[in-house]
């Protein structure tokens, strides 16, 4: 069942909230299934997730993404992803910061509610607030651990 979670995330990026919590219901119910849990008992669905070492749907729609984007940033593909992914231009003056590996952020004028669902112009925002280490990994493995370790610790800071 896990698997079709996964299915056209890039679709789903950025839906309203009201939406994605059907999946995260529908995601609450797999974990209390593998444990054997009431749909009333008063354990914390949010430590069984954490025991199976899942994401919440959100975040893990945006993990995907950001593999797609590693994908077509790093390696070039696929070709019609990487037309879409535009690193920010590199100065004149060579310095240490100069490769961030940051992307360019769309123009103003694109950024109306009927645009800003688009893969092109909203994963560009999610990229650039990553820590550098994560987005200058270049091996597809090593990436696609940094993210999830990242948003991991963000979603479920220390929880006992």
């Amino acid at each position: 069942v896990y698997p079709h979670f996964d299915y056209c995330n890039s679709i789903l990026l950025n839906l309203p909230d009201y939406q994605i919590n059907r999946l995260q219901l529908a995601q609450n119910s797999v974990a209390r299934c593998i444990f054997k849990m009431d749909r009333f008992s008063r354990m914390s669905i949010k430590s069984k997730l954490k025991n199976l070492h899942w994401l919440p749907i959100k975040y893990r729609i945006i993990f995907k993404n950001l593999l797609l984007l590693h994908n077509a940033y790093i390696h070039g593909k696929p070709d019609y992803l990487a037309e879409l992914v535009y690193p920010l231009p590199s100065r004149t003056i060579r310095l240490r910061s100069t490769n961030t590996h940051q992307l360019q952020l769309p123009d103003k004028f694109k950024l109306h509610s009927t645009n800003i669902r688009a893969w092109s112009i909203s994963i560009p925002y999610y990229w650039n607030n990553l820590p550098l280490v994560i987005r200058s990994a270049t091996v597809t493995s090593t990436f696609k651990s940094l993210p999830q370790t990242h948003m991991f610790q963000q979603v479920y800071p220390a929880m006992p």
